[in-house]
């Protein structure tokens, strides 16, 4: 038989509905509307074949690295910098030292190039790339510490294939925002984890900005949310709208979602901003 294209109850072992099927003398195949591929043979024997039918391990929300993944990244940019010289490093040094490079070689993300089948975003890490790396990796270390399961991170300094600008403007500039890659990890995640640091203030960045509005939109405050980093600017008084980019391109798609919203919201979004930035971990 061929496929059809028609809704059907869902079947055993999956609470989806099935949106097309085939069948042939030994099985039957369906596919349900979460993309998943099922198999029922004639003896009622149902197996999941495969989460990445359609595509569905191509999406933003499989681009992480494993918690083990990221300290061993931080062990071997330490091995390669020196102790001394890796405390001075910043996100954007080892990404554009051991990052980019990986990219360009392979032609993918570093979290690809590590997990070519792709790996589940469980957290998304908001943060900014003016941090000391290793800091930055310590307070996702103080994240977890407790945490019997260490999650699967989203970081976008992995997540995007890095190169130049227009590499990876081409990877953000989408028509809406909601299907940018950020915005599609932080939807599929299962926390949100806001990194701070002592040399500058995520919230004047305006990306970040953006994360904290959909991270409300999608429900993670006030239970699924995380803070870890020094109150280096608990005292900051700048709203979401003051947020600069690199690109003024990102600035002005943010601001104008931000600007449809009604002044309640962007109060709100401030509110929740002031308290990121004071709240004690």
């Amino acid at each position: 038989g061929g496929f059809t294209t028609h809704s059907f109850p869902p079947f055993p072992g999956s609470t989806y509905t099935t949106i097309s099927m085939a069948v042939t003398p030994t099985c039957l195949a369906f596919v349900s509307y979460e993309r998943e591929l099922y198999l029922l043979d004639m003896e009622s024997n149902l197996e999941l074949i495969t989460h990445d039918y359609l595509g569905k391990k191509n999406t933003s929300a499989y681009a992480s690295i494993s918690f083990d993944q990221l300290i061993q990244f931080r062990n071997e940019a330490r091995e390669k910098y020196g102790p001394n010289d890796f405390l001075q490093k910043k996100m954007y040094h080892v990404v554009d030292d051991i990052v980019k490079p990986i990219c360009a070689q392979t032609n993918t993300s570093y979290a690809r190039y590590l997990n070519p089948n792709g790996l589940h975003t469980e957290a998304f890490v908001t943060h900014c790339w003016g941090e000391p790396f290793g800091q930055f990796v310590e307070s996702i270390e103080a994240a977890f510490k407790s945490r019997f399961h260490k999650p699967n991170l989203w970081i976008c300094a992995f997540a995007l294939v890095q190169g130049s600008g227009e590499v990876v403007q081409k990877q953000v500039d989408v028509p809406r925002l909601e299907d940018s890659p950020f915005v599609q990890a932080l939807k599929q995640s299962k926390s949100f984890v806001v990194v701070r640091n002592p040399n500058v203030d995520i919230y004047s960045r305006v990306w970040c900005v953006c994360e904290v509005y959909f991270a409300k939109k999608f429900g993670f405050f006030p239970k699924s949310v995380d803070v870890v980093g020094p109150r280096s600017f608990s005292h900051a008084v700048s709203g979401c709208m003051d947020a600069e980019s690199s690109n003024p391109k990102d600035k002005y798609t943010i601001l104008r979602e931000l600007m449809k919203e009604k002044f309640e919201v962007i109060e709100e979004i401030d509110g929740l901003i002031r308290k990121l930035r004071d709240i004690s971990h």
